[in-house]
């Protein structure tokens, strides 16, 4: 029974990380966009700094390390 119940949480449980991971770039966007306020140059430089976080987080970070050793 455990066995079977763990089988249905382990994919549930990976499709909420996805979902969790995709808002909090929404999140990341959001407020790179915020820049607006402030012109079209400090758009483009905002949406760029959250897209180098982003790339470092998704391919730099120690938990890919992490899964990759």
């Amino acid at each position: 029974a455990a066995e079977r119940a763990l089988a249905k949480a382990t994919p549930l449980n990976q499709l909420a990380g996805k979902h969790f991971n995709s808002g909090l770039r929404a999140v990341f966007f959001a407020i790179a966009y915020l820049g607006w306020f402030l012109g079209p140059t400090a758009l483009v430089a905002a949406t760029i700094l959250v897209v180098v976080i982003l790339a470092h987080r998704q391919f730099m970070s120690n938990a890919r390390r992490a899964l990759l050793d």
